[in-house]
């Protein structure tokens, strides 16, 4: 598991809840497979998607209105990452009966997550920290 701590913090209340979210999930998959409770898998990792799916375009939305440049780019980060959200779905669907369905889900979870914040979102970190103090100053 990865501590999730104030280093991933983006200073953007929305895009930290969103993340603080998709950790939680990732943890509550790590959690399951190791409580043998990994039936519980197929569930977790459709919510995780789906949540994921719902964070990239609040993401890309509050980008495109806040002028950033780069928001094209994160678009397509994103778009890449959908194949990998189909494959997160498997894994969590085969997870009650397959042990390497079950350690791969753990792995590509926060694989996924950390490729997000880690990759991409920090790269805007600055640009949205200085849209925030701009906005509290009007």
């Amino acid at each position: 598991m990865i501590k999730f701590d104030d280093s991933f913090m983006l200073e953007c209340e929305e895009i930290d809840k969103d993340h603080a979210w998709l950790n939680q999930l990732a943890e509550d998959i790590s959690a399951a497979i190791d409580e043998d409770r990994a039936e519980d898998c197929a569930e977790l990792a459709r919510r995780f998607v789906s949540l994921c799916k719902k964070h990239f375009g609040a993401e890309e939305s509050l980008l495109k209105r806040a002028g950033y440049p780069d928001a094209q780019h994160h678009h397509e980060h994103h778009q890449s990452l959908y194949g990998k959200m189909e494959t997160i779905v498997k894994l969590g669907e085969a997870a009650a009966t397959n042990e390497l369905a079950r350690k791969s889900l753990k792995k590509e979870v926060f694989y996924l997550l950390m490729d997000d914040i880690i990759n991409e979102d920090l790269s805007f970190k600055e640009f949205v920290h200085k849209m925030s103090k701009a906005q509290a100053k009007a």
